[in-house]
């Protein structure tokens, strides 16, 4: 998210101190409401408990069998490959500068009508990615298999 302090993106809190990679607040200020515009106070809040719950619960790339769309809500960009109009793999691209883990929720049209169980993703196919990585790959039932 764009408030988590980085090693390569160091957030200043507004007593001048860095926040230490890997935390986030939960105050990004955009008015002047507390003195304190544009910025955070140094602290560790629950705000990262929450992105890493959102780890969790939100796969990296929702891909449909059905219909070849490819939903990203990491930072990287997923492709249907179609063989005789039929989608048969997908090309994912890690276009940033940082190492990536997708993790991967594939479904069907008769699956993405049905609620996802609890800790549903726990078990998905994740793919490992280094910076500026593509990676084609064949999908067979739940499993993957690179091209």
């Amino acid at each position: 998210t764009q408030s988590l302090s980085r090693s390569d993106r160091p957030i200043l809190a507004s007593n001048g101190k860095t926040l230490p990679p890997g935390w986030m607040n939960e105050r990004v200020n955009t008015g002047d409401w507390d003195d304190n515009l544009g910025g955070v106070f140094y602290g560790s809040t629950w705000a990262e408990v929450s992105l890493m719950l959102t780890c969790m619960e939100v796969p990296g790339v929702h891909l449909r069998l059905d219909t070849g769309e490819a939903h990203c809500y990491d930072h990287v960009l997923a492709r249907p490959i179609l063989e005789k109009g039929a989608v048969t793999a997908f090309e994912i691209k890690n276009p940033t500068a940082f190492p990536a883990r997708v993790k991967l929720l594939i479904e069907n049209g008769d699956q993405i009508r049905l609620p996802l169980r609890q800790n549903a993703l726990w078990n998905t196919p994740v793919i490992p990615l280094a910076p500026q990585q593509s990676l084609q790959f064949r999908i067979r039932g739940t499993k993957i298999e690179p091209l």
